[in-house]
């Protein structure tokens, strides 16, 4: 117990519920301070008032069980030292458990199974696969946030999530809301928690645990108190964690913030960089796009010029089509081409004639039928 908590007065009965004594009790590291009526006849477990033993007992039972906790809470109130206690005291009581010579640093550490702040560092943890790891995801609304659902890492962090449990692990998620962590994880957790009182100078903080429960046919969840055997469990006292364990993890938090704001400033410079390029792109599209359509423009322009010209041609070679089929009797469309290659046209300029109607359009026929009567 620390300095300041055995130099708290005896806290004594609760003036607004006189059935409810705030009693502390010296089991393991943490104490729970507020209960509902004892309904148990005296028969409640008492691991139940230390969180490290509860959750430890939980995931060292036979049948398979992890632990996976949501902190939530305003920013300021103590999450990540709240965590990290726990987190400490669960890995003694896991390294006591194992009695193999194993070390609690084995089984939690601040640079193997902390993830703090950072995407890849989530995605790294939740790659360790051993028995009995106690898992810290800190300040985790950056690293697996619910407004990346559709990133790659959240989908395969998420499936791992699902089918860890014969781990054994806990795993701790803290961020000032709940609505900020990926929807699978938020929903899946064994236990919710919530910021209480933050009573640093006393060294402690107390916090309010929940069991979350879902309500398969209504489709929604709701988040009751820890109750067994009818005796209701609400809030928890939890000390400080050891100084030299805090001291570090600040080193770690720092570190992990400046790397996080680095890689917002790339970020915010790549998309910027995208975006200018982005920009030239659709600019060169429409610059090809007026070039093309100048040059359509054009060509459309001098088609015209040459159909004009060919049918300039075809008009001064209107009379001598029509004396020659009136001599000769012959048909129009000889005597057209007669008269082309007498006027030295290149090319096929009869064939585009017929083409371009130029025989109906000035009814040479007719003329010449005209001129033979």
């Amino acid at each position: 117990m620390s300095e300041a908590l055995q130099s708290m007065p005896n806290i004594g009965m609760d003036p607004a519920l006189q059935f409810n004594p705030y009693t502390v009790y010296p089991n393991g590291m943490y104490w729970s301070f507020c209960r509902g009526v004892d309904k148990s006849g005296g028969n409640t477990n008492t691991k139940y008032d230390s969180i490290s033993q509860y959750w430890v007992d939980t995931i060292t039972s036979p049948f398979d069980q992890d632990i996976s906790a949501l902190f939530v809470g305003p920013k300021g109130y103590g999450k990540s030292s709240t965590v990290l206690s726990i987190n400490y005291h669960c890995a003694l009581k896991v390294a006591d458990w194992m009695n193999d010579g194993s070390k609690w640093d084995d089984y939690y550490n601040l640079h193997e199974l902390t993830a703090c702040i950072l995407e890849d560092e989530a995605n790294r943890l939740m790659q360790i696969q051993r028995k009995y790891v106690i898992k810290n995801f800190d300040d985790i609304g950056i690293g697996w946030g619910a407004r990346n659902w559709r990133d790659e890492d959240n989908i395969q962090k998420n499936d791992i999530f699902q089918i860890n449990r014969t781990d054994n692990a806990i795993q701790t998620f803290s961020l000032p809301n709940q609505f900020l962590l990926d929807k699978v994880p938020r929903s899946l957790v064994s236990h919710y928690i919530e910021m209480d009182a933050k009573m640093f100078e006393l060294g402690f903080t107390t916090i309010k645990l929940f069991k979350p429960k879902t309500m398969f046919r209504e489709g929604k969840i709701i988040n009751p108190f820890l109750v067994v055997n009818r005796n209701k469990f609400v809030n928890y006292l939890i000390p400080a964690p050891p100084h030299f364990l805090w001291d570090e993890y600040k080193k770690l938090r720092e570190k992990n913030k400046n790397i996080a704001i680095r890689q917002r400033q790339e970020d915010k410079a790549k998309r910027e960089e995208e975006k200018a390029l982005a920009e030239e792109v659709k600019m060169a599209k429409l610059v090809n796009a007026k070039l093309k359509m100048e040059t359509s423009v054009e060509k459309i322009s001098k088609t015209e010029e040459i159909h004009k010209e060919w049918e300039d041609k075809f008009q001064h070679m209107i009379p001598e089509i029509i004396q020659m089929a009136v001599e000769t009797k012959k048909p129009i469309d000889k005597c057209m081409s007669l008269v082309a290659r007498k006027k030295g046209l290149e090319g096929s300029p009869t064939a585009y004639f017929r083409r371009e109607g130029f025989l109906d359009k000035y009814d040479v026929d007719g003329q010449a039928k005209a001129e033979r009567k």
